[in-house]
């Protein structure tokens, strides 16, 4: 079967739209949301206490800046690339907010179980689907895939073994997070416990994510080669892929 070209600057923005609305799913299926965005989610809900207007998208602005401070830190080193991701936070900020929006308007907010179900399981394969693309494209990425793909070069490691350390990594980031923010073992029995966490995104959802998501993302790594030959349309990536700062 001949393959399709695919651009990868077009795979970069289909990309990131579809990263942040698989995202908006998974918030509304309400089984936990993609433990890499867990951490974001949990301390928009902290400080959304204390400043209404806070919302999801601008804790995602602030959880990633920090990310990509510790990859710098951690690699030694500060490239172009780095700096530039932040563009690509902005714009996925922008897409979960208008993913939000969507999902708030056109799904019914009372909704029954099978549909949260559904919903959930669609969210989780549209962002394996998104992530597995956003990895074809020269384009600084967001912060979260731009530490696992810098990761994996640097470590020399298929990247979806890197995915899922980097996802299990993630998921206890979280649980601290919501430990030390909101405490749930302070409410008594087991069942109280994980409705705690619960609340504020962490569930069994999250925990099975973390170690499916990195395998299905590889598949869909293997599909798309298959499928399409990724090509630059703009001569472009020298300038993306520039070298330390």
């Amino acid at each position: 079967m001949k393959k399709l070209t695919f651009y990868t600057e077009i795979a970069y923005f289909v990309g990131l739209f579809f990263l942040a609305f698989g995202t908006a799913l998974t918030v509304y299926g309400g089984f936990g949301m993609s433990m890499v965005v867990a951490p974001a989610y949990i301390l928009h809900r902290f400080i959304e206490q204390f400043w209404s207007l806070f919302n999801f998208a601008m804790a995602e602005y602030i959880f990633q800046a920090i990310l990509l401070i510790i990859l710098m830190i951690a690699l030694k080193k500060a490239k172009w690339s780095y700096i530039l991701s932040f563009g690509s936070v902005l714009l996925y900020g922008f897409f979960l907010s208008f993913s939000q929006m969507l999902t708030d308007k056109f799904l019914p907010s009372e909704s029954n179980f099978d549909l949260r179900i559904i919903m959930y399981a669609l969210g989780i394969l549209i962002i394996c689907m998104s992530v597995a693309l956003l990895f074809t494209t020269y384009i600084p990425l967001e912060a979260y895939e731009m530490f696992v793909k810098e990761l994996s070069a640097k470590l020399h490691k298929p990247i979806p073994k890197v995915k899922i350390f980097y996802d299990c990594t993630s998921l206890l980031v979280a649980i601290i997070l919501c430990t030390i923010f909101f405490n749930p073992f302070n409410r008594g029995g087991y069942s109280d416990i994980i409705s705690g966490f619960m609340m504020y995104g962490i569930g069994n959802g999250t925990v099975l994510c973390a170690f499916i998501n990195g395998p299905i993302i590889g598949l869909f790594q293997k599909l798309y080669n298959k499928m399409f030959n990724f090509e630059d349309k703009f001569k472009l990536r020298k300038y993306f892929e520039a070298t330390e700062i």
